[in-house]
């Protein structure tokens, strides 16, 4: 099955494989009922014989499309994972600014796989998203999926006096130019409230604006109160709220 073909240009696919696929509405076109229930069926199907651990959908919560997808993917067994909040950010005027923590990348040598997927692992502890059903091994074969040969200069590590703070994945977003995405974001369990957040946010939106992009495009659980409160200190505007559907296999 060619999932990008089957879904373009109404779904953008993210290829997580071997361990996931997600797809995430496009608001500007639509696929028809009939269409979208067959692409799913055939979809469940090559997901089952390549083993995957889940499939994902993302819908945007106000579109008329939206509400026919989600009534398929119900009928075929899928579950509500989170409803989220979408913001963006222009950063074309925003001044690369000195950062504040120092940051390691695998890239540079300064920093092992090992040793960023250790932090990874432990900054998704307690988090106030939703629990992910993917081991760190997998989220690690998802990125290298996802990035390609982005992956290893996209996972940084940030450090004050020589101790690990959180983690950063900074990213263009695969086809576009310069839409800039954090794939993931988060800080220690032991490093929480103490006003990281939105320093790690900031200083990873600096990483973004060398790197290339215009623009951000970020998202949180709506439930993450905390993150959404990092977003508005961070003047980043909210454009949508999203729905994300999983099946596990």
């Amino acid at each position: 099955m060619n999932f990008h073909t089957s879904f373009y240009p109404s779904f953008k696919i993210l290829n997580g494989l071997p361990a996931y696929l997600f797809f995430e509405q496009n608001a500007n076109q639509s696929m028809n009922d009939r269409l979208f229930k067959k692409q799913v069926a055939e979809l469940l199907a090559f997901s089952r014989i390549k083993k995957l651990n889940r499939l994902g959908f993302m819908l945007y919560s106000d579109s008329d499309a939206a509400r026919v997808y989600k009534r398929i993917l119900l009928d075929f067994e899928f579950v509500e994972f989170a409803q989220k909040i979408e913001v963006k950010k222009d950063l074309r005027f925003f001044n690369i600014n000195e950062l504040f923590f120092e940051w390691k990348c695998i890239s540079d040598s300064a920093l092992t796989e090992a040793e960023f997927a250790e932090l990874w692992a432990q900054c998704m502890k307690n988090s106030d998203n939703a629990i992910s059903t993917l081991s760190i091994k997998e989220h690690m074969a998802g990125l290298k999926s996802e990035l390609q040969d982005q992956w290893m200069s996209s996972c940084f590590a940030a450090f004050k006096n020589g101790e690990p703070i959180g983690i950063s994945i900074p990213h263009i977003e695969p086809g576009t130019q310069d839409e800039g995405r954090l794939f993931y974001l988060g800080l220690l369990p032991n490093k929480r409230g103490n006003g990281y957040a939105r320093i790690l946010h900031l200083d990873s939106l600096n990483i973004l604006k060398n790197i290339g992009a215009s623009y951000y495009i970020g998202s949180t659980h709506k439930s993450n109160i905390k993150m959404k409160k990092v977003f508005d200190a961070n003047d980043c505007e909210l454009i949508a709220e999203t729905e994300s559907f999983y099946y596990y296999l």
